[in-house]
């Protein structure tokens, strides 16, 4: 009994205090900076080289590959293990922005060349970001999972923040050259953070005849209700929100003829918001019954959203998509805390490439959509239908027993049953 207390008791450590988390979330850090300050610079340099049209192109090339590779890398995550993933394509995307440095420093790089490498670092990309999720799930003890996700959140929202000046100042001081310099140091950096992490992440050691395959992987989701469940949500959430709180804003500063630098405050109240909210995810400990708490917030979040379909003052935006802010972070944290703790850890990679897949493989999509809804019915019409669509599905949510009651079971309690099914 008091070895199980003591258990216990490690498993609500603060994740800061995790041995291995704190250069983690340094490395996620620079990494994700680094991610989105190439993705602005690849875009910048293919419109000079081509045109709009010609950036579009460019970029697809990274980001369509990202999306179609992401479960088999995920399958590989559970095969040779996380962290060698991770390496192998931070190695790469290291690689990637050292060509590009000497490249561009010697002359322009043109658009098939661009695509080249965007196609690369995409390959990279899809190995990188199944890795890096299945880190924490690995890393953390089931109890500061949820905290885990809140400050992986606030890694997330700073970098998205500081990405768009850094990128510009770059790009304003040496161009392509000065950009993947930025980079090059950044995902050095990064790569640098993970590397102690090896002794306190470890390889992988999957059991059965057969290595792990993405089939399987997806046998496994479709077998385990609570999981299956709250990838739907978190996908229609996805889906939901992408396209407001990216082209929504824009097309409401344009139909209301905002000023730039008036949209500029509404999508930084956003971001300081959003990084509210990662903070007082990180501050959470696990409820008895996280899903009900976090279908909760997703109900203030459907609430924030369909208010912006009313709302068309900035002032009563700012306010809209503060709350949605805030409010993603705790329903974040507690969706992907009790996915990462209800998934065994030889099946964390290719569930992490799942949620990553209606994370960033399903951002075209999603903004599309919401473009299309727009431009079929109204703005605010798109605002509303889109609001009440996460409500409902936070409303269905609720009525299932399978989510409501779901609570964390730790890998003892789940071991114990297993044997007792035995």
């Amino acid at each position: 009994m008091s070895a199980r207390k003591d258990a216990t008791h490690q498993d609500d450590r603060p994740p800061l205090q995790v041995k291995g988390f704190r250069p983690f979330l340094c490395g996620l850090g620079a990494d994700l900076t680094g991610d989105q300050i190439w993705f602005l610079t690849l875009a910048w340099s293919a419109t000079r080289a081509g045109g709009p049209d010609t950036a579009s192109l460019v970029i697809a090339a990274g980001t369509v590959p990202r999306m179609f590779l992401m479960l088999w890398m995920g399958a590989w995550v559970d095969r040779v293990g996380a962290w060698r993933v991770a390496q192998t394509a931070q190695i790469a995307r290291v690689l990637v922005m050292g060509v590009i440095v000497v490249l561009a420093a010697l002359w322009h790089p043109g658009v098939l060349l661009l695509a080249v490498l965007a196609l690369v670092f995409g390959v990279a990309d899809a190995a990188r970001l199944p890795a890096a999720g299945a880190i924490p799930g690995i890393l953390l003890p089931e109890g500061s999972r949820v905290r885990g996700q809140g400050l992986v959140q606030v890694a997330a929202r700073v970098a998205a923040i500081i990405s768009g000046p850094v990128a510009g100042f770059a790009l304003a001081a040496g161009g392509l050259t000065a950009a993947a310099a930025v980079n090059l140091i950044l995902f050095s950096v990064a790569l640098l953070c993970f590397r102690p992490l090896r002794s306190h992440v470890g390889q992988q050691h999957h059991t059965g005849e057969k290595p792990p395959s993405v089939r399987s992987g997806l046998t496994y989701v479709r077998g385990n209700r609570p999981v299956l469940l709250v990838l739907c949500v978190a996908t229609c959430l996805n889906l939901a929100l992408l396209g407001p709180l990216n082209i929504g804003l824009v097309l409401r500063s344009d139909s209301q003829n905002w000023s730039p630098s008036m949209l500029g405050i509404v999508t930084g109240v956003f971001g300081a918001a959003s990084v509210l909210g990662a903070l007082v995810s990180s501050r959470l400990r696990t409820p008895k019954h996280p899903l009900s708490v976090g279908i909760a917030w997703m109900l203030l979040t459907s609430l924030s959203i369909s208010a912006l379909g009313l709302l068309t003052s900035p002032s009563g935006t700012a306010v809209a998509v503060a709350v949605t802010g805030i409010a993603l972070g705790p329903t974040t944290a507690l969706l992907m805390g009790f996915i990462q703790t209800a998934t065994p850890r030889p099946y964390m990679g290719r569930v992490m490439a799942l949620t990553s897949f209606s994370t960033f493989g399903l951002t075209p999509v999603a903004i599309s959509g919401f473009g299309f809804l727009a431009a079929g019915i109204n703005l605010s019409a798109a605002f509303l239908v889109t609001g009440v669509s996460v409500g409902v599905v936070a409303l269905v949510s609720l009525c299932m027993p399978s989510l409501r009651n779901a609570r964390n079971v730790s890998n003892e309690e789940r071991e114990e049953k297993e044997v007792s099914e035995q």
